[in-house]
């Protein structure tokens, strides 16, 4: 059985190992950072090795990215978001992970966290 979930600390550690800290150096902008993480995070599950992180968290890292590019959240939010480092980033991803049964309720749950 395809393990679905990681414990909070064991998928950031990964994602960062994966990630490194290039966003937080050379980003050119917040919305560089925000949008590079998420799409780091969809693409280290494509390659999905036996210590890498499970597919589910693709589908999470686009459903925040969705939540955002089709205006699901609100201005505030939204700037909250692009303020955020990788690790914070990718902390919210484990969090939307383990809160939001689909993509449909990630919108109020960011909203609901008064960021």
């Amino acid at each position: 059985m395809p393990v679905t979930s990681l414990d909070r600390q064991v998928f950031i550690a990964r994602a960062a190992a994966f990630i490194g800290a290039r966003y937080n150096k050379v980003a050119a902008t917040s919305s560089d950072r925000l949008n590079g993480v998420l799409a780091d995070v969809q693409r280290y599950v494509r390659y999905n090795e036996e210590d890498g992180i499970p597919a589910a968290y693709g589908l999470t890292a686009y459903g925040l990215g969705w939540s955002i590019e089709t205006g699901r959240i609100n201005g505030q939010t939204h700037i909250a978001l692009k303020a955020m480092t990788t690790r914070r980033l990718l902390a919210l991803v484990q969090d939307l992970h383990s809160h939001c049964a689909n993509m449909g309720e990630m919108p109020a749950y960011l909203m609901g966290l008064n960021l």
